[in-house]
């Protein structure tokens, strides 16, 4: 390419293009507007776009300035003032949790697309149609310049997400990222609904636990000891959870995740699963459901010895635990079953049996009979537990329901609203990374909080922030705005509050942001 230039009254302005002849004419092809001319023999030019930058003709390639080779005059006009704490802050953090190294490695289409609507989930609960002018409104269309947050460019963006390769790569990048520094190889596996009306593949009709909706059916799989979330996939609406289980496992497996220990939900309890989960070497505790043969035997043969049991306190609850070894009908598989009764539970449920004598609804002989089995529920585990860890461990598994809440509060987790398969695949894969974002915040709060508190402060008092959630701490972010010039951002003071926010994500708010890539803090 050459470069072309022309002077004006207001400077000197620069095109670059190619020359071909063509119908025996020679003509410009490939023109790409360079802007005002900074310095024409080290090639610096400006224009609203890029801002200040260095332009290579031989190989079209642009480059960044040093400011300071760059006279005064020409380091930019103020654009206007945006919203910048919120979008720096979690900038930084995605940066160091290595979240956008994963965007980069699924070879999506648009990875500044990728980063900001990302950051759009997690900032805000705005449709798809707010999106163009919250980015116009935010440091993100700074850090993010290639992004198209239009609506209908997000759908076409979401779509091509839905492809399964994109998925794949995206958890060949994350998942080994997650695992590396942890040991642990205990995960929770647990489903959730999506509702939708919408008449796409997956949609179909559930039966939950008596709930009955048009819905796909969300599997998620998260790390036992933190909460964060692993994998995820979706199955339709219509099938039940007991199917679903050992397709998660080998897929898991398939992806190299090694797997000792899970917690699962009653309704994956089937005695098909147990067989294949011992199989596979992977112990598991689950609650068993009241049907099967192997309960009623075990409330018919030990639920009277439980009155000879010593109370064991839980969470301010006296309950009472007996365990017996059990062989799985048809197999040479153990298991270990752990008859539980619940003394408060017992109570109230004998309270309502015996009103319900009283009124006639039932007769005595019934009344007795619900005496002997109110507040009882039976766990069972593939080993051996001490009765004291029994209920701690089995109750661990609501992690993941509190990690299912957080993400349908925080970022958008299982909120459908889309017409095709594919933009639902795509949109799934932005919220999972939404939610993986949300839990590790979480957690990191949780453990800066217990550093802050541990620390002697010279006044003895803790940060006057220490119990405000992310979420909180991003909209007092948003309230630090910064003016935005043509190469530099100048962040304004901080409040205390900000400064709070700060502390809680280990953070500093830099004094000025030159867009060549220096940055001083203050």
């Amino acid at each position: 390419m050459h470069i072309m230039y022309r002077k004006s009254a207001s400077g000197e302005y620069a095109v670059a293009a190619n020359s071909a002849r063509i119908d025996g004419k020679v003509v410009k092809t490939d023109s790409i507007y360079l802007g005002k001319v900074i310095d024409r023999e080290k090639r610096i030019f400006e224009n609203r776009e890029r801002g200040i930058f260095t332009f290579d003709p031989e190989t079209a390639s642009f480059g960044k300035v040093d400011l300071a080779v760059v006279p005064k005059k020409n380091r930019g006009r103020k654009m206007g003032s945006v919203d910048f704490g919120d979008a720096y802050v979690l900038d930084r953090y995605m940066e160091g949790m290595g979240i956008y190294q994963c965007i980069e490695e699924c070879l999506c289409p648009n990875t500044d697309t990728f980063k900001a609507l990302l950051m759009f989930y997690i900032l805000t609960d705005s449709p798809h149609s707010y999106a163009q002018s919250w980015y116009e409104g935010s440091y993100a269309s700074i850090l993010f310049p290639n992004a198209d947050m239009d609506d209908r460019r997000i759908t076409e963006f979401l779509k091509e997400m839905g492809n399964s390769d994109h998925h794949r790569f995206f958890f060949d990048s994350y998942i080994p990222r997650l695992l590396e520094d942890c040991d642990s190889k205990a995960f929770i596996i647990d489903s959730a609904g999506a509702p939708n009306s919408v008449h796409m593949a997956p949609t179909a009709l559930n039966n939950h636990n008596g709930k009955i909706s048009m819905e796909v059916r969300i599997i998620l799989v998260c790390r036992i000891e933190d909460r964060m979330p692993l994998f995820f996939r979706y199955v339709p609406g219509n099938l039940v959870d007991s199917s679903t289980l050992i397709r998660t496992i080998d897929q898991l497996d398939c992806m190299n995740i090694e797997i000792s220990r899970i917690l699962i939900d009653a309704g994956y309890c089937t005695l098909k699963n147990m067989e294949d989960l011992l199989d596979s070497h992977i112990n598991f505790i689950t609650r068993l459901r009241p049907n099967y043969e192997m309960y009623k035997d075990m409330v018919k043969l030990h639920a009277r010895e439980l009155d000879d049991t010593e109370k064991i306190l839980y969470k301010d609850r006296f309950v009472k635990v007996l365990s017996r070894q059990k062989v799985l009908t048809g197999t040479h598989h153990r298991v270990w079953l752990h008859l539980i009764r619940d003394e408060n539970m017992k109570d109230a449920q004998d309270k309502t049996s015996y009103r319900n004598w009283q009124e006639g609804t039932i007769s005595i002989e019934e009344r007795n009979r619900q005496y002997q089995v109110n507040g009882l529920f039976i766990l069972i585990s593939s080993y051996q537990m001490f009765r004291e860890d029994i209920l701690p461990t089995y109750f661990e598994r609501g992690g993941i329901e509190q990690l299912i809440d957080t993400g349908r509060n925080t970022s958008r987790f299982g909120d459908v609203g889309v017409h095709s398969e594919s933009v639902f695949a795509g949109k799934l894969l932005v919220e999972f990374t939404a939610l993986a974002v949300n839990q590790s915040m979480q957690n990191s709060f949780k453990a800066r909080k217990e550093e802050l508190s541990s620390k002697k402060r010279k006044n003895k008092q803790k940060i006057s922030g220490i119990n405000m959630c992310p979420t909180q701490a991003l909209f007092t972010l948003r309230n630090q705005k910064c003016d935005v010039f043509d190469n530099t951002i100048l962040p304004m003071e901080k409040t205390a509050a900000i400064n709070d926010c700060y502390v809680l994500f280990n953070c500093s708010s830099p004094r000025r942001i030159d867009l060549a890539g220096n940055q001083d803090t203050m």
